[in-house]
């Protein structure tokens, strides 16, 4: 049965892996190829590019009281135009805490038979406030991303 919408984004491995486990923290994200097209062909205002950051610096501070809030927290692709409103990373206080989009990810973008998502992938998270700050700016990202794209 279709619900009559394609999902933007789908989580995996978010379910809590225990303490002892190196992993108990990791995530990766997939998300919608034509999404992510679309978001590459949209070029980013610097007044909404601004706004997303603050935005990013609000969630960090809220969920991590402590440590340095690095910047910018959201980085993009460059198109023709300019940035665009791909996201290729973000990240959160820690040492390279950050999800983001593999170079491969984003070349596959690109080729005729494209998967139907390309993948976002964790780097370095070691606790469940990183974790949730990336999921945070990642989903913000995406809020404003679809108004963006027409």
């Amino acid at each position: 049965m279709s619900i009559g919408y394609n999902l933007i984004y789908r989580l995996e491995g978010l379910q809590h892996q225990g303490e002892g486990d190196v992993h108990a923290h990791s995530f990766n994200i997939h998300l919608d190829s034509d999404f992510a097209r679309k978001a590459f062909q949209t070029e980013l205002p610097e007044h909404v590019y601004d706004e997303l950051n603050k935005q990013g610096e609000d969630v960090i501070k809220r969920i991590n009281r402590n440590g340095f809030v690095p910047t910018p927290i959201y980085s993009f692709y460059n198109n023709k135009k300019g940035r665009s409103l791909l996201l290729c990373f973000t990240k959160t206080i820690g040492d390279a805490c950050e999800l983001g989009l593999d170079n491969s990810e984003f070349e596959d973008l690109f080729k005729k038979n494209s998967d139907k998502t390309i993948l976002y992938s964790y780097h370095n998270i070691d606790s469940l406030s990183q974790k949730v700050s990336l999921l945070s700016l990642f989903v913000n990202w995406v809020d404003i991303a679809e108004l963006l794209i027409k």
